[in-house]
């Protein structure tokens, strides 16, 4: 019992030594855990070099050139994009022309309105008009002279008549200044209107006389510019 006894303590107090040398630091190899250059008496390894060489290399810096893409993930070709722009471009005259065309009479001056019957007679109510163009065709730029002449059902002319001419555009909500006047003692009234943009017009008259409720009647007219 007394070796075994020996042999334990001597165990301990070496154990205890060893733990002496832990805490003062001495008989213990430190780890180096940078990348540099290996250690004195250790292999040179080519990983160890490799990943030095990487660490060293100067990194280049990020660049992004912004593009446009599709809704295909696709950059449209220069040819693509000039199709589109005359596309576009092209829809713009278009409506331009049309414009033109529509609204400010460039079709009456390329393809002028049919020429305006120089006799035209209506009834309506008890009245009968006859319409005369004593300037001829009518005109945009004028001067224009329109002349009336109001009868009865039965041929007699009626004097003392009002008469009111509103001028209203065919193809367009666009009118004209009304003219009022009176008839003659031969039934006859004589307006000058003003008519500025070519085309076909209606002349919508109102006819109002003693003992008789207002009357409407129409005319069309073709305006040409010249």
């Amino acid at each position: 019992m007394t070796g075994i006894g020996a042999g334990r303590r001597d165990g301990m107090a070496a154990h205890r030594g060893r733990g002496a040398c832990r805490e003062d630091g001495e008989g213990e190899t430190p780890m180096d855990l940078s990348i540099g250059a290996p250690r004195a008496g250790t292999p040179e390894r080519p990983h160890v070099r490799r990943l030095v060489r990487l660490a060293a290399r100067p990194r280049p810096r990020p660049t992004t050139r912004p593009t446009t893409r599709t809704g295909g993930g696709r950059v449209p070709s220069r040819l693509e994009d000039l199709a589109a722009r005359g596309v576009i471009l092209a829809g713009g005259v278009l409506v331009l022309v049309l414009m033109l065309w529509g609204h400010f009479g460039l079709g009456a001056f390329f393809v002028p309105p049919a020429r305006t019957q120089v006799h035209q007679v209506a009834v309506a109510g008890p009245y009968r008009v006859a319409l005369a163009l004593p300037s001829g065709q009518l005109t945009a730029r004028g001067p224009n002279t329109v002349a009336f002449v109001l009868e009865d059902r039965a041929g007699h002319v009626i004097p003392g008549a009002s008469l009111r001419v509103e001028p209203w555009m065919t193809t367009m909500p666009m009118s004209a200044r009304p003219v009022v006047a009176t008839s003659r003692a031969d039934g006859q009234v004589v307006v000058h209107p003003i008519l500025g943009m070519a085309g076909t017009w209606h002349l919508i008259l109102t006819i109002t006389s003693l003992g008789q409720p207002p009357t409407h009647v129409s005319f069309d007219v073709g305006v040409r510019w010249s």
